[in-house]
């Protein structure tokens, strides 16, 4: 069987919290973990990287088995170790809250590779981004980081200081969103271009009563020993999906169109991609049953809008692609993944 895409890598350690609230639901996580082919020592292994795509596929096994809308919430206040143990130990290190994000901005590769962090001053104060690409994360995976991220914060500075003034992420607004507010206390917005959290410029420089200066310098080393070893890298499959994601906006792109926002030839494209064992094609598919189960999780959209975002002729052309990919028709995926309180407001 040919090999699946690789969109890049991501830490096994992210899945912690999938088997945190599994296991608080009573569910056995053995056979969640297996849909990325991990296993949970794999978990406990900071050297341990799986695809992104397989990350996905565990993530959205475990939204079948626990269909919540607030699953991402529940995992950040349930996980406290496991995830994000080395970036969290540097930045408790830290002098400020400032240096800590900049070291998240450093090392947050390690963690996954596709991020591309930032801190930078915006009119609405100091925004740290987790990038552009972060825009492609699953609704409750967004929501698990920045309030993992939050929760950290707090905990770090010992107070409420660090909570942010705003919290931005790119999927559309949920049915029922209080849960979010509840969580982060704090404006949430949707529809952005990338997740992230703006925060008050004074909250930047307040101190961290854990600072340690020997114990970050230990820390700093190790992390940057692990990120020359991982050598992180960005394949063409990552780049022609990411071009495709952004080319959305007229329109379903085709082959020629993403070969021209790369600056390449079509035939180099194709040689490129079947390198990495793969082709425009199955390139197009996965990025399309990933869009289509994104939107229909949304719920309020109608299917035959999902058929045109994504380039489908007609709803019933989208709708033997989707059973054909997810084993069943649109409509009944909606129904039996999505909660019933989705569809109310």
């Amino acid at each position: 069987m040919r090999p699946l895409p690789e969109f890049g890598w991501v830490s096994a350690g992210l899945l912690t919290p999938v088997v945190a609230v599994l296991r608080a639901d009573g569910h056995d996580a053995t056979p969640v973990l297996a849909e990325g082919n991990v296993a949970e020592v794999d978990l406990r292994d900071p050297t341990r990287r799986i695809t992104i795509q397989a990350a996905t596929r565990v993530w959205q096994a475990a939204l079948r088995k626990v269909p919540d809308p607030a699953f991402g919430v529940r995992a950040a206040l349930l996980v406290d170790s496991g995830d994000l143990d080395l970036l969290a130990c540097l930045s408790r290190s830290c002098e400020t809250l400032e240096e800590a994000l900049r070291f998240t901005v450093q090392f947050g590769s390690l963690m996954d590779e596709t991020l591309a962090c930032s801190l930078r001053s915006t009119s609405e104060g100091c925004f740290f981004s987790l990038g552009p690409r972060s825009a492609q994360y699953l609704p409750v995976v967004a929501e698990y980081v920045l309030l993992r991220l939050v929760v950290m914060g707090q905990k770090m500075l010992g107070t409420d200081e660090g909570r942010p003034r705003e919290v931005h992420f790119a999927h559309h607004r949920p049915h029922g969103a209080d849960y979010l507010r509840e969580a982060f206390r704090t404006t949430v917005r949707f529809d952005r271009p990338e997740v992230g959290i703006v925060l008050d410029p004074g909250a930047l420089v307040a101190p961290i009563p854990t600072s340690d200066p020997t114990l970050k310098r230990v820390l700093h080393a190790y992390a940057q020993g692990l990120l020359d070893a991982a050598n992180p890298r960005v394949t063409t499959s990552q780049r022609v999906r990411d071009a495709m994601v952004e080319l959305l906006a007229s329109g379903f792109p085709d082959r020629a169109r993403v070969a021209r926002r790369l600056g390449v030839s079509e035939r180099t494209l194709a040689r490129s991609l079947e390198a990495e064992h793969t082709n425009y094609t199955a390139l197009v598919d996965e990025l399309r049953v990933e869009l289509a189960i994104r939107r229909l999780q949304e719920g309020r959209v109608a299917i035959g809008d999902v058929a045109a975002e994504l380039g489908f002729h007609d709803q019933s052309a989208f709708t033997k692609f989707f059973k054909r990919r997810a084993g069943v028709v649109p409509l009944e995926y909606r129904r039996r993944y999505v909660m019933k309180d989705a569809f109310t407001a």
